[in-house]
């Protein structure tokens, strides 16, 4: 292997990592509700008003 391709294969793995990070954080952020009545709404869905309480 030349030195040429290692760095590719170097840039492109740095590449694939960033692009996997941003989307492992990126996703959730994008998917989560930002507004506390819509996770209220989630909570009481699945347990009591009692239980979902929390603030």
């Amino acid at each position: 292997m030349t030195d040429s391709s290692l760095r590719s294969k170097g840039i492109s793995g740095v590449l694939t990592r960033s692009i996997l990070a941003a989307l492992v954080f990126g996703v959730p952020l994008l998917l989560a509700p930002e507004d506390p009545r819509a996770q209220a709404t989630i909570c009481q869905r699945h347990h009591s008003f009692d239980v979902c309480r929390v603030w």
